[in-house]
């Protein structure tokens, strides 16, 4: 199955991070060089997670920077459990050009969830 379960498997910030900009669904791009990798990190929670957290697809773990996949949240996360699954993923990604409004709007219809343009 494309999706599968990772209850129970917590992922780091920099682990999604770097998948997410792998696939072109986020980006930090930093304006100076001098902009350290905490100032990423702030900028990925406050814009991905913070957001993920609020529809209740994700949860905090039992660190600050550890996040367990909630039920609700399996079908936008589970791409990110395995290595094969992600580079599959990617490609598709690639392939159809898609930008992050296009995939969020996609994973909102496959769980029957409601879509708003301005919440991105």
């Amino acid at each position: 199955a494309f999706f599968k379960s990772i209850e129970d498997r917590p992922f780091t910030n920099v682990t999604i991070m770097k998948m997410m900009d792998e696939a072109d669904v986020w980006r930090y791009d930093p304006k100076k060089e001098s902009q350290s990798k905490q100032s990423a990190s702030n900028a990925f929670r406050r814009n991905v997670l913070e957001p993920l957290t609020d529809k209740g697809w994700i949860t905090n773990g039992r660190s600050k920077n550890r996040w367990l996949v909630t039920p609700s949240g399996n079908a936008i996360l589970d791409i990110f459990c395995d290595e094969e699954e992600i580079r599959s993923y990617m490609e598709i990604v690639k392939s159809m050009r898609e930008n992050r409004m296009m995939i969020c709007r996609s994973v909102c219809e496959s769980m029957n969830l409601p879509f708003d343009e301005e919440q991105l």
